[in-house]
């Protein structure tokens, strides 16, 4: 997902992309939120529960290169 979310901000905008690719996060933080509450919840659902809490990763790469270009460069690095 890195790959493509690289990509979509510069065809969807840096902060259009922000909003979007923030509020996709929300699927697996509402989902865990009901899946914790049933016990009998199985174990594929946890897992690709799991899973999609991995677009956090892509939404952290993709946002860390959009607000790259904000920072002044001679700060870059330290």
């Amino acid at each position: 997902l890195r790959f493509i979310y690289t990509f979509a901000v510069g065809t969807i905008g840096g902060k259009n992309w922000t909003v979007i690719s923030t509020a996709i996060l929300a699927i697996p933080a509402i989902g865990i939120g009901f899946a914790v509450q049933n016990p009998d919840t199985p174990f594929s659902v946890m897992l690709i529960l799991a899973a999609l809490c991995g677009l956090g990763g892509g939404n952290f790469s993709s946002s860390s290169a959009n607000i790259s270009f904000f920072f002044p460069k001679k700060e870059k690095g330290t």
